[in-house]
């Protein structure tokens, strides 16, 4: 009778020790899956992430080398036609945007950009008010004017180029 009575404990703490170790290993594959699946979306989501940024910065990049372009329009809008643009339709507001969205470390530089671009729109309707008070109607800037253009239009390029480069360390950084 003792001996049935031992052999029936150890059935039972086999039985229990069998069970613990099923529990143990449900919950292990219950935890690995939820931990995998979590792992998982959250790899993803970065490559998603990263994928919009290289995008956003290929924008960027384009609007910023669409800013020269577009103040000769303007320049030329308001000294030829006598109808000045929107500073709305700068692709420099893109640029700002952007930069402000997804990549503050250009915020300097862009702060940059925005100053020297909207000192060279000041210079075009400064010179183009002048003109006007002084009733010249000559597209023909004087020698001040020229060596004044071509300072600013220097700063605006030198703000450009700094962006750019700013952005092609950020892109092999994406990569």
């Amino acid at each position: 009778m003792a001996a049935e009575a031992v052999s029936e404990g150890a059935k039972w703490g086999l039985m229990f020790k069998d069970i613990i170790m099923l529990s143990f290993g449900a919950a292990l594959a219950t935890g690995g899956g939820f931990l995998g699946n979590y792992l998982n979306q959250k790899m993803n989501a970065k490559g998603v992430y990263r994928k919009l940024r290289r995008d956003k910065l290929e924008e960027l990049v384009t609007a910023t080398t669409y800013i020269m372009g577009w103040f000769d329009n303007y320049q030329y809008s308001l000294f030829l036609y006598n109808k000045p643009m929107s500073e709305k339709e700068s692709p420099v507001n893109r640029v700002e945007m952007i930069s402000l969205l997804y990549f503050e470390e250009l915020h300097e530089d862009v702060s940059d950009l925005l100053d020297t671009f909207h000192t060279l729109c000041g210079w075009a309707i400064s010179t183009y008010q002048d003109r006007l008070r002084d009733g010249n109607t000559k597209v023909n800037l004087s020698p001040q004017q020229m060596y004044d253009r071509a300072r600013l239009t220097q700063d605006l390029f030198s703000s450009i180029s700094k962006i750019k480069e700013r952005s092609i360390s950020i892109g092999r950084a994406l990569n």
